[in-house]
């Protein structure tokens, strides 16, 4: 019996089709995505060993990065205890994680006191931080290439849509990996408070705890005002300034500013110090801060060696001579 050639044809367009469909699964949903399950392990036993290392790994890292549901729960919670200015070791990151109900969740303060016995420094840590993160980055493009290629074999998508789908994808990647965006100043600050502490031996205290707050007045009408500025995003939302917006030059000639800082040491005694400028903070101000730094460690005799520093343990009173005599600045403090 003759063979049936448009049966030999479907036949051909059958095994096509199960072809593109075995590559899809071969390349894509039949391998594990990458992960290193392993760094991850290390990276989260250094910071519970290692008081300065999250600080390390704060711009390297989000929650997002890990691989293990269970390592972004316990990472979440260092955050957290970070954020509050709290010691992040084993029993408060457990302490946390109680709290938040997701103990049991991530094997339980067993698995927290493993994660701890697995490392024996922080040494590496940044290393193994970035190759999570080189982790991470692989496998949200798969996410968002699988979703590009499941569309493009839809008959209904429209290709322009789809090209536009696809550069928000990848572009998004970009942003949440390759570029810090707008973050706030005040954690800004902090970290860097923090990393003066760690520098110069943790003169502030091991249990060094920083905060900041802005005054709005007493009364309901500083209530009212304290509202307002909470109720803003100004996090790149409508209420943030746009490019290219900002104080007009009368305005920032106009400018300055007083800061107080209130602290207690632990045995109760109150050290209150005030810093003024005679320029506005966000312009002025800080543009002779920044040139006054440079001078000082190009011309004064800091005795600074290489390496990453913040101003309080690289220039000391050096700096704060500059910009008292040089930059319009004040300093006082009262106990």
């Amino acid at each position: 019996m003759a063979d049936n050639p448009s049966k030999k044809v479907s036949d051909r367009r059958n095994r096509g089709k199960r072809n593109q469909s075995g590559e899809l699964s071969d390349y894509v949903f039949g391998k594990v995505q990458p992960q290193a399950r392993a760094l991850e392990e290390a990276v989260l036993g250094a910071v519970m060993l290692d008081k300065d290392a999250l600080a390390v790994v704060l711009d390297i890292l989000r929650a997002e990065s890990f691989y293990s549901e269970a390592h972004k729960l316990i990472y979440t919670a260092m955050l957290q205890l970070y954020t509050k200015s709290q010691p992040i070791d084993l029993l408060p990151v457990t302490e946390e994680l109680r709290k938040s109900g997701d103990l049991e969740t991530i094997g339980g303060p067993y698995y927290l006191v493993e994660l701890t016995n697995r490392i024996a420094s922080a040494a590496n840590i940044e290393y193994h931080a970035r190759i999570i993160a080189q982790k991470h980055i692989q496998r949200e493009l798969i996410r968002v290439s699988t979703k590009i290629i499941k569309d493009a074999y839809e008959e209904t998508t429209d290709v322009f849509d789809l090209l536009d789908d696809a550069e928000k994808g990848l572009f998004a990647i970009t942003q949440q990996n390759l570029s810090r965006g707008v973050e706030n100043m005040a954690s800004i600050t902090t970290k860097n408070v923090h990393r003066s502490n760690a520098l110069m031996g943790h003169s502030y205290g091991e249990d060094f705890v920083y905060d900041e707050m802005m005054l709005t007045g007493p009364g309901d009408q500083g209530k009212a005002a304290a509202e307002a500025i909470a109720s803003m995003d100004m996090m790149g939302g409508d209420d943030g300034p746009k490019p290219g917006e900002g104080p007009s030059k009368e305005e920032r000639e106009a400018g300055f500013y007083d800061v107080m800082f209130h602290g207690t040491s632990a045995d109760g005694q109150v050290i209150i110090a005030g810093v003024t400028g005679d320029k506005d903070p966000g312009y002025g101000s800080t543009s002779k801060m920044i040139a006054e730094s440079a001078i000082c460690l190009v011309k004064d005799d800091t005795g600074t060696p290489g390496g990453i520093w913040t101003p309080a343990p690289a220039m000391g009173g050096h700096i704060v001579k500059r910009l008292t005599e040089k930059a319009g600045l004040t300093f006082t403090v009262e106990n």
